[in-house]
């Protein structure tokens, strides 16, 4: 009966989906090709389903939780969700000079300086998880890591390819140019999948940084961690400040750096420095309102890549560790978005600018100031839906989920 209602329920989301291709694009090859799709995927779905019952149910919406599962990294990637879209969120608005209010654009910015630290704080995410040393080939890890970012990433492209309509047709003059975009990362359309094709780059180093980090004493990784924040600062800060650019730079400054920083800061050692950590954080935080509030180029010292992202990042980071227990039971709703979280942010962009902004006009000095909280709210609950949708009707059908 299960595998019935969930073939059912996969039929009338094929259908409504292929209309609204058929309607929006009126093209017969992309609505086969779509239906073909669609198929193999209601296919699996009632195989899985007739092999693992409720079980494949509880899968897909996060309803079963592990025993094992550390909740407080749950609620700390949906935090680096919620900052990915509040960032998009005040930006967009306030390049297009739609907040008026000088007051909540004062308030809005400060809180989005902070959220600008989020790509740091999924890096660290990826760090933590991965440079954890595990027998593993590197066969094994390529395949396992770039299935779960390549695949998906491939899948949301060809959606944004679709929906901007950046081709018309199947020629192969066409294909050859989504290919080229796709590969060289030349998407303005949705300038988001940079921080993927990035995560992609971390990747390749990571099974080599385990090995190399294995065996490194404590206090050695610990100096690393420190170089890395220092020649950020000397690399970055100084220049910006002094237009003194020096001629020896360390090769950490950069993502695979800042993920090592993941790795160290989950260490058991590093627990006694929480509180000074999360210190750092907030100074860094203090430090670059008044750089953002005093300074034109302000950009060049809150970037991604600035120490001031590092050690907010890092004080978020250490707030969640120092006060795990506060986190170690989760509601469902942190659940399921954490398990969408990538398929999130791959969607979200379309979210906000064709439905939050276009169709709902929600901007983020509406609502008596509340709007930037609402639109980030209601792009990230119809970026969930829209995420498990894809997922379970298209993604599926490359990707087998474990």
């Amino acid at each position: 009966m299960l595998e019935v209602l969930v073939t059912g329920f996969d039929i009338v989301l094929a259908l409504i989906a292929s209309y609204g291709i058929w309607r929006f694009s009126g093209s017969v090859i992309l609505n086969v090709i779509a239906a073909i799709i669609f198929v193999a995927a209601i296919f699996m779905h009632h195989k899985s389903v007739k092999s693992d019952g409720t079980d494949y149910l509880k899968d897909i919406f996060a309803i079963k939780g592990s025993v094992d599962r550390i909740c407080m990294y749950d609620y700390l990637r949906v935090l680096a969700v919620l900052m990915v879209i509040g960032i998009h969120v005040f930006k967009t608005d306030f390049s297009d000079g739609l907040i008026q209010n000088e007051r909540i654009c004062s308030i809005q910015q400060s809180i989005e300086i902070w959220f600008e630290s989020t790509n740091v704080i999924f890096v660290m995410l990826s760090g933590a998880f991965l440079l954890k040393y595990k027998e593993e080939s590197l066969s094994q890890f390529f395949k396992r890591r770039f299935s779960k970012v390549l695949i998906p990433m491939v899948v949301y492209y060809l959606f944004y390819v679709w929906i901007t309509q950046i081709i018309t047709d199947f020629s192969l003059d066409s294909l050859r140019y989504v290919f080229l975009n796709f590969i060289t990362a030349n998407n303005p359309s949705f300038p988001h999948f940079w921080f993927m094709y990035m995560l992609l780059s971390v990747y390749i180093a990571i099974p080599f940084l385990r090995y190399m980090l294995k065996d490194m004493p404590y206090n050695k990784l610990t100096w690393l961690v420190i170089l890395i924040i220092v020649f950020s600062i000397l690399q970055i800060i100084v220049p910006a400040i002094w237009g003194l650019r020096l001629g020896i730079s360390f090769v950490f400054v950069a993502w695979v750096g800042i993920a090592i920083i993941g790795y160290w800061i989950t260490r058991e050692e590093t627990e006694a420095y929480y509180k000074l950590i999360i210190v750092a954080g907030l100074i860094a935080f203090i430090i670059s309102i008044w750089l953002v509030a005093t300074n034109d180029n302000a950009g060049l010292f809150t970037g991604n890549m600035s120490p001031l992202m590092e050690l907010m990042g890092m004080g978020t980071f250490a707030v969640f560790l120092q006060w795990k227990k506060l986190f170690t039971k989760e509601p469902w709703i942190i659940r399921i978005v954490s398990k969408y979280s990538y398929q999130i942010i791959l969607i979200h962009w379309w979210t906000l600018m064709w439905i939050t902004r276009g169709k709902l006009h929600i901007r983020a000095d509406s609502l008596g100031g509340f709007g930037m909280l609402v639109s980030i709210l209601v792009t990230a609950l119809i970026s969930l839906a829209a995420a498990i949708i894809i997922d379970h009707m298209v993604t599926d059908v490359f990707l087998k989920r474990k």
